[in-house]
């Protein structure tokens, strides 16, 4: 932290599939000199992707929607611009085959928190594929964004109501949520960046719009994730479902599941996923075989290799 200047870090570690440390270094408010501790919630960014593709799975499982169907017959309601796009399939959206692009614009200042945020962003964009679906691979945050409007109605409720419920609470993420406006802001980490002259000033805004909830506004604490991969790394040899998740997705590339990365790490096998967004930076990375699981976050967007420089230390440690 001393070397990149580092405003602040938590870390979580689960070894032999139990929650082994979670810790904070550094401040999670400069100005106010407040620490990090192990239950300060980060903007964990595109972390959020393996608990929406978790959701879908759920939802999946309960008959109440298939990873074959296209997103015409899923939401017949949106803007198409042509067949390639009618007939992109979940599967496709989870992992990231569909060919639709990026998001442009998170327009993070706007803050927008209503209900009907993401399904009123949806209703004002037409959905066009920049490829064919199924013949490449290209990243997409909006993909991810969509699947939360396919997880609010396959469920009958909002995107995050559900994932809370279903996903969160049962792995014992108590302090976690989607919705930034709910958590305690005394025990918030703030976002950081660097200005021209190299100083470490606070982002102006924090990176927070509902319309993109589902791809990137998962905030959780070092503990909260310490214990959720606990709880995944010990269901994942007896659950199909998540082994189906972290397993290759496509024959396009080996390191994509669904809405997991997938990563050799150090001569293994690892899963997981990164996240950065505007003044945050995260990576959870898991060995299943080992039952070893790391997260490192920071509210700090620059020297963004701290993450696996962090991450790939302790990994060395915890296999000896």
């Amino acid at each position: 932290m001393d070397e990149l200047s580092l405003s602040g870090i938590a870390i979580g570690i689960v070894k032999d599939g139990m929650p082994y440390y979670a810790k904070g270094y550094g401040w999670a408010a400069l100005k106010e000199r407040k620490g990090v501790t192990p239950a300060t919630t980060f903007h964990t960014a595109s972390i959020s992707k393996i608990f929406t593709a978790l959701a879908i799975m759920r939802l999946r499982d309960e008959e109440k929607l298939s990873l074959e169907q296209t997103l015409v017959e899923t939401l017949p309601d949106l803007a198409y611009a042509n067949d390639d796009t009618r007939e992109i399939t979940l599967r496709q959206l989870l992992n990231h085959t569909s060919g639709l692009p990026d998001v442009k614009g998170y327009d993070w200042s706007s803050g927008k928190s209503d209900d009907m945020a993401l399904e009123n962003y949806f209703k004002s964009i037409l959905l066009e594929n920049e490829s064919s679906p199924g013949t490449e691979i290209q990243y997409s945050n909006l993909g991810f964004d969509l699947l939360g409007l396919v997880v609010a109605k396959a469920s009958g409720e909002n995107f995050e109501d559900y994932v809370e419920r279903e996903i969160l609470r049962p792995a014992g993420m108590g302090a976690s949520d989607f919705r930034y406006f709910r958590l305690d802001p005394e025990n918030t980490a703030q976002p950081y960046t660097k200005n021209l002259l190299g100083a470490t000033v606070p982002q102006k805004v924090y990176p927070y719009n509902r319309e993109h909830a589902p791809s990137s506004t998962l905030n959780a604490s070092a503990e909260d994730m310490t214990r959720w991969m606990a709880n995944f790394l010990n269901r994942l040899p007896e659950e199909a479902t998540l082994m189906e998740m972290t397993r290759p997705s496509t024959d396009l590339a080996d390191w994509i599941g669904l809405g997991f990365q997938r990563f050799k790490v150090q001569g293994k096998t690892g899963i997981g996923h990164f996240g950065g967004d505007r003044g945050f930076r995260s990576y959870l990375l898991m060995l299943p075989e080992e039952k070893i699981g790391i997260v490192v976050l920071g509210n700090c967007d620059y020297e963004e290799d701290f993450r696996q420089l962090i991450a790939g230390g302790l990994l060395q440690q915890l296999l000896k």
